[in-house]
């Protein structure tokens, strides 16, 4: 896995598009530096595209605009808050990484609004239709 294929793997479908964005969200609440959500950002995408992320802490750093040692911090956070799972290292040594859903289910449900019908406002292209 390289993280040019990472970089351009996006969620697909509606429910996965869900999954991935409470995730991320449930990150940002919690975690205390922006490293950390950038790093479970790429974390997510890898793990939905790929089933687990398999790519270098410099790697990562390259991609989060952070120094290898933060990526450290930052994956060991993660992990301690349950965001994501240590799965062992691949053949050539990089350490593998999976995102943990549980969280994100845990988060859509606190945080689901739907707004009452009738409630919003409709936009031009909506009372053009």
């Amino acid at each position: 896995m390289t993280l040019d294929q990472v970089r351009s793997a996006m969620p697909s479908g509606k429910e996965e598009c869900d999954l991935y964005c409470n995730h991320n969200a449930d990150v940002w609440r919690t975690v205390r530096c922006g490293s950390a959500g950038r790093v479970a950002h790429y974390i997510a995408k890898a793990t939905l595209a790929f089933g687990h992320c398999a790519i270098s802490h410099n790697d990562l750093a390259a991609a989060s605009f952070c120094g290898r040692r933060t990526v450290g911090k930052a994956v060991r956070e993660l992990i301690e808050k349950g965001f994501i799972s240590y799965e062992g290292r691949t053949a050539t040594g990089e350490p593998i990484y999976k995102a943990i859903w549980e969280r994100a289910e845990a988060c859509a449900a606190r945080y689901d609004f739907v707004a009452p019908e009738g409630s919003l406002e409709q936009t031009n292209a909506q009372e053009a239709a």
